[in-house]
């Protein structure tokens, strides 16, 4: 399976070298880490100016590393810095132009840094190693999965070995909100890159001694619901609507209606059901005594494939003419409450990858994705891409220093004794020999 000029070694012989050579570097992997960390990758979405800064320190950093080819494929966004979103291929070539490609798809963006207070041990973008833990925001998600990915394959140039399949590590942009620019990116304009001989490792979710592999996945749609009333002080509240009360009955009526009609449960995702969560909320009024004429709420939704997510939206509208039926009333000529519906995003789940992988007996049953690198696996998916799902899952998202904001830099180490409070991405070389 692995060209060599000696005798052939067994795969637990070559496993055990490349182990001990990840090891050796460690001082450079953190090193490699705390520098990425230190670069703010936001997407416009979120205010940010992108991934360009972080995307070129990184090729700078494996500029000389001996990839066989590198590529840096832009896709345009004026909002960012540049006018870009970069995506970085860096290509080791196998042994088998016919064996098909590996992928290990990691991403430079990462979310804002949400409440500065909450960041106790450091500040986000400043990372800090305490107890042998890096902290700092992107550090796991999806740091170490892009770290621990480069260093793998830097493990095999340093052992002059080559595996049969070629390896493309693709770093890309724009995973967390919805990938347009990233893997969405490269699969419509770059079809050529792609082969359905090829087999794609995403190690963004999984457990802490890397054994749980994702299969599966939910579909993903958020919505948007305004609500349009009539603003009133509210000592007078008959001359107006309060859009406010309107929306509460609306999210309360659409989480309940969901949540009763679309209850099959389905062992293989966790958790079980589909879900409906009422998320961000706001409205105009900033004052105890003002009646807001307008409220927004976001609800959502992250539903077993065996639904149809159209379906969902019709049920959705319902409930909303129900609302309206309800609150309806004439002001000054207009009827009201108007309810508007927007689709933020929608992609709706392919089928579960087979649970075949290897020679692995049986594999882990796959977990629900939250977003973004399920994106990733889903493209990939459709395309007939065997693609999997290994190592940090987003369990532990709302913990900024405790969980999300630290990783213990063993873990991208190889460490054989993980820390059961972090999710472990250090695997990822040790699934991708099960692909060479």
């Amino acid at each position: 399976m692995l060209d060599t000029t000696k005798r052939p070694m067994a795969l637990s012989e070559i496993y055990e070298k490349i182990s001990r050579t990840v090891d050796s570097m460690k001082d450079e992997i953190v090193k490699t880490l705390t520098q990425l960390i230190s670069i703010p990758a936001i997407s416009p979405d979120y205010g940010g100016e992108g991934e360009l800064d972080k995307a070129n320190a990184l090729l700078e950093i494996i500029k000389n590393w001996g990839f066989d080819e590198v590529r840096r494929i832009d896709a345009p966004d004026k909002r960012a810095k540049g006018g870009v979103r970069p995506n970085i291929l860096a290509i080791y070539r196998g042994t088998d132009p016919n064996a098909g490609k590996l992928w290990i798809v990691a991403h430079l963006d990462v979310v804002p840094p949400g409440d500065l207070s909450a960041w106790t041990v450091t500040e986000p973008f400043k990372p800090r190693i305490v107890n042998d833990r890096v902290y700092g925001r992107g550090s796991e998600d999806n740091g170490q999965s892009l770290v621990a990915s480069l260093y793998a394959v830097k493990a095999l140039m340093e052992l002059g070995i080559r595996p049969r399949k070629t390896v493309m590590l693709a770093f890309v942009s724009d995973e967390e909100t919805g990938s347009e620019y990233g893997i969405k990116y490269l699969m419509r304009n770059n079809p050529e890159l792609f082969d359905t001989r090829d087999s794609a490792l995403v190690p963004d979710a999984g457990n802490s001694d890397g054994s749980f592999i994702e299969v599966a996945e939910k579909s993903i749609l958020w919505v948007r619901f305004r609500v349009i009333g009539k603003q009133a002080h509210a000592s007078t509240p008959n001359k107006g609507l309060n859009a406010h009360e309107v929306a509460i009955a609306l999210a309360y009526l659409l989480k309940n209606t969901l949540t009763t009609k679309y209850d099959m449960r389905d062992p293989l995702y966790d958790p079980p059901e589909s879900t409906f969560v009422i998320t961000m909320v706001s409205n105009p009024s900033t004052s105890p005594n003002i009646m807001p004429g307008t409220h927004e709420f976001v609800i959502d939704c992250r539903v077993l494939p065996q639904y149809n997510l159209d379906d969902i939206l019709r049920d959705m509208d319902t409930v909303a003419n129900l609302v309206k039926a309800i609150y309806g009333r004439v002001i000054d000529g207009e009827q009201l409450p108007r309810i508007e519906r927007e689709i933020i995003q929608r992609l709706d789940a392919p089928k579960p990858t087979s649970t075949r992988l290897g020679n692995r007996k049986n594999p882990n049953q796959g977990t629900e994705g939250n977003k973004g690198n399920r994106t990733k696996d889903r493209r990939h998916r459709r395309r007939n891409i065997r693609s999997l799902l290994q190592g940090n899952g987003h369990t532990s998202r709302s913990l900024v220093n405790n969980r999300r904001g630290s990783t213990p830099t063993k873990r991208v180490l190889e460490n054989t004794k993980p820390n059961k409070r972090h999710k472990n991405n250090s695997r990822t070389s040790r699934y991708a020999m099960n692909f060479i």
